[in-house]
């Protein structure tokens, strides 16, 4: 049975304003969701929308898109901007949507929560559900064979960011635990007349290629695909994450 998740209360995950500012929406995944549900059919549900941006650019662009996120000042902070796109407070685990989609994301970091193999399982199952039939999914997740490769593991990094006029720097402190292929997250955030602030540790899932594809065909999906980036033509697999591409059978019942 999948556990009760956890509201994040990270720095980011109460301040949705400063959420916005340090993840702005990437033009080539916009144009590559845009690109799926043009060839798919017109509705998305976007699982971990956060702010809702990607669901209010593919609005915008004419698509009908429904956004999940599990921290309701998320949710709260995109009804604000998008009052034109249904938002709801949901796990990605147990998704309660009437509606059924032509296309689901569930982009950044949120399929990384599913740290169990049981977890894993249940979004899946979850995801399958929601899609009609021959509705496609895109995942991006961490690719562990990026680690065991040239790329080192860099267990402290640190980024900078001007919120409005006021400059703040995150250290990012992480962690590998061998045994449950995860890897730990610490973010410290020094924010200029302000005390520094330490996040709670996260846990976060990487997954191996093939482990990927075996997650998925499990849970019904066809046709999968790992792509380096956000190109159709990107098999190449050198960088830390990679994206998953699998659509779900025409004529397969849903998956309970």
């Amino acid at each position: 049975m999948a556990h009760k998740p956890a509201l994040l209360r990270t720095f980011l995950h109460t301040h949705p304003d400063v959420w916005d500012q340090v993840f702005q929406l990437d033009p080539r995944r916009a144009g590559f969701v845009a690109r799926l549900l043009a060839s798919t059919g017109p509705t998305l549900l976007d699982v971990g929308c956060a702010t809702g941006v990607l669901c209010g650019e593919l609005a915008a662009r004419g698509f009908q898109s429904t956004g999940v996120d599990l921290t309701p000042a998320f949710i709260q902070a995109a009804r604000r901007k998008y009052s034109q796109v249904p938002f709801h407070v949901g796990d990605m685990r147990r998704l309660r949507l009437r509606a059924s989609f032509h296309v689901l994301t569930c982009l950044g970091t949120t399929f990384l929560y599913n740290v169990r193999n049981e977890d894993l399982t249940a979004t899946l199952a979850s995801f399958h559900r929601a899609l009609r039939p021959g509705g496609v999914l895109l995942i991006d997740v961490v690719n562990a064979m990026a680690f065991i490769q040239a790329r080192p593991f860099r267990s402290t990094s640190e980024h900078r960011f001007l919120l409005g006029n006021v400059q703040a720097t995150a250290t990012l402190e992480h962690t590998v635990l061998e045994e449950t292929q995860c890897f730990t997250e610490q973010v410290t955030w020094r924010v200029e007349g302000r005390r520094p602030r330490r996040d709670p540790r996260s846990t976060f899932r990487m997954l191996f290629p093939q482990e990927a594809r075996h997650f998925l065909e499990g849970a019904g999906f066809q046709d999968v695909k790992i792509l380096g980036d956000f190109r159709l033509s990107a098999r190449r697999l050198e960088g830390p994450r990679m994206l998953l591409l699998a659509r779900k059978g025409v004529t397969q019942r849903t998956r309970e």
